[in-house]
């Protein structure tokens, strides 16, 4: 009975050093997969790369909006009273329709003045 106690003894200490050795293998494998987690999650940079260019997006729109909003403001500081009614008069959608019909009927006389601006469509 003793020598069978003995065995068990030596088993129980035999299975809790192979214990011992699994969960410190464990332990490393998790360590080391927690590392390289970690070195894939910070090498991901969609989303830094697409804030940082829809941010550029977002500073060069607005660059230009204030850009064309000083030439506007410049330009329609320089044209006076007149040529704006000149302009809203002659040079609308309606005008342009009007200007399109005359030249493909061929009703148009060659002297008709139909301005620069004028799409023919």
């Amino acid at each position: 009975m003793t020598a069978q106690l003995r065995r068990m003894m030596a088993d129980l200490s035999a299975t809790q050093t192979e214990n011992r050795n699994l969960l410190a293998s464990i332990s490393s494998g998790a360590d080391v997969l927690a590392r390289e987690i970690e070195s894939l999650r910070s090498g991901i940079t969609a989303d830094e790369i697409t804030n940082r260019i829809a941010s550029s997006c977002l500073d060069t729109l607005g660059q230009a909006a204030r850009t064309a909003s000083a030439k506007a403001g410049r330009l329609a500081a320089s044209l006076d009273a007149q040529a704006l009614e000149h302009a809203s008069a002659n040079y609308t959608m309606h005008a342009e329709r009007d200007a399109h019909q005359s030249f493909t009927s061929g009703t148009a006389s060659p002297a008709m003045e139909v301005g620069g601006n004028v799409e023919l469509f």
